[in-house]
């Protein structure tokens, strides 16, 4: 078993693509048995954004915005997260959200091997953010899981927005395919990133 002090690992993919379920249940089979005494955190650079709009918006509860979101809520998100975020305050501004939140884990849980997994890298930015510390980058990929999303929540405007195409193009290293047929070998698949990065970087010892 190994220690590693706050291990950052960012999950990039289309809406639907499982990139929550990637988070909560695969990865923890697999780091569980290489790191001890681990604290999990499960965050999201769209976390602050998600309160902003549900302390606005009274009638929107915890499960319409981080669960089960409508067309509706989701286009309530993104043209929050752009125009009143990123377009006003800079591409930066959940970033740095996210990255205070962080600092308030760490300082709570000192002792603790904290890991953060990030489940929303969407832009440019945010995937560089992830690498610049140090963190594991993986895209999900899942077409068929991400067009049953799209009929129950999503729309052209939707799909076509900066936050669903920003990194279509970019180089990820690691690419994860998570549709129903293949899910057979996504933990195996993980299973040999994890072993890769054990024996290369310096935050696992």
């Amino acid at each position: 078993m190994s220690i590693c002090k706050n291990l950052l690992i960012g999950l990039s993919g289309k809406m639907g693509s499982g990139k929550n379920y990637i988070a909560e249940k695969i990865l923890p089979i697999i780091l569980n048995k290489m790191i001890t005494n681990i604290q999990y955190y499960y965050i999201a650079f769209g976390d602050q954004m998600k309160v902003e709009v549900g302390c606005r918006n009274k009638d929107l509860s915890y499960d319409s915005l981080f669960n089960e979101k409508t067309k509706e809520v989701r286009q309530m998100l993104q043209e929050y997260g752009t125009k009143n975020g990123r377009d006003k305050y800079g591409e930066d501004i959940w970033i740095r959200s996210l990255s205070l939140w962080m600092e308030i884990y760490k300082n709570r849980t000192p002792n603790k091997n904290n890991i953060f997994i990030v489940t929303d890298v969407r832009f440019r930015n945010e995937a560089q953010w992830i690498k610049q510390h140090n963190g594991i980058l993986l895209r999900v990929n899942a077409p068929n899981r991400t067009a049953s999303r799209v009929k129950q929540e999503g729309s052209e405007d939707i799909q076509n927005h900066l936050s669903e195409t920003d990194l279509d193009n970019y180089p990820f290293e690691y690419v994860i395919n998570n549709d129903i047929e293949e899910q057979n070998n996504v933990l195996n698949k993980l299973r040999e990133i994890a072993i890769k990065e054990s024996k290369e970087r310096t935050n696992f010892a």
